[in-house]
């Protein structure tokens, strides 16, 4: 599909009419700098929830968990919200970078949060759901609290910015976010023998030499790290880590 995609793109381009008086260096300024960055986005994007999907599903013992779920994608949402309705004139221009670390930042941070507070309810899996939905109906409030204060600018971008895409993101920002995203997701492969372990059952990992609550909290740290990457890169995208570890 990658390669069908990018196939069908340079066909596109080089081939279409319009385009036909267009300088070969334009045409592939818009294959390198547009059709390739948008085909890596969404490989590493995809990569990174549906493997975090998959891992929090075990994790947690719960079929239904999702990165929105617990929170991780509410943090990163806020915080871009709080930096398109916020962010100074003078700092707009800036906006494009500033977006990705901030999101990157709340990712982070609602997870520490989500993991204390489970550390203080005994870090039950039914306790990091319950932190979870905790934080993203209140970044939910915060969120639609802002829409009342933003004009007709900010409000549309922040709207697409809610419904995820994958066109904001050029060559600088996936030099730092694939690298992240391609270590966190190799991170969780590497864990898979003990997550194997675990899905047949907390019992049945201890008996195998596996400890739970380090694997719980290593597991917790890089799906953040994976999912904030993603979010940072793509907004919000919701269903892929919760629909792909099924199928």
């Amino acid at each position: 599909m990658v390669l069908f995609s990018l196939a069908v793109g340079v066909i596109g381009i080089v081939g279409v009419i319009g385009l036909s008086d267009t300088t070969a260096d334009l045409k592939q300024h818009i294959i390198v700098q547009l059709q390739i960055p948008l085909i890596l986005t969404a490989c590493l994007v995809g990569a990174a929830l549906s493997v975090s999907g998959a891992t929090l599903q075990v994790v947690l013992r719960n079929p239904l968990a999702d990165p929105g779920i617990i929170g991780i994608t509410s943090g990163a949402s806020l915080v871009a919200a709080l930096l398109l309705l916020l962010t100074p004139q003078w700092a707009t221009p800036y906006l494009h970078y500033l977006l990705p670390l901030g999101c990157f930042v709340g990712a982070l941070f609602s997870t520490f949060i989500i993991y204390r507070l489970a550390r203080k309810l005994l870090a039950s899996s039914t306790a990091v759901i319950l932190a979870g939905i905790a934080i993203s109906t209140l970044s939910g409030a915060i969120i639609a609290w802002l829409f009342m204060f933003s004009n007709a600018d900010a409000l549309r971008n922040l709207t697409f910015w809610l419904m995820g895409n994958l066109y904001q993101t050029d060559w600088l920002i996936l030099s730092v976010g694939g690298p992240l995203i391609v270590v966190a997701v190799g991170l969780q492969l590497f864990f898979a023998g003990d997550l194997n372990k675990l899905y047949a059952g907390e019992l049945a990992a201890k008996s195998s030499g596996v400890d739970v609550e380090k694997l719980t909290e290593r597991a917790l740290i890089v799906c953040a790290i994976a999912v904030g990457t993603a979010v940072s890169m793509a907004g919000s995208i919701a269903f892929v880590g919760l629909l792909v570890p099924h199928i």
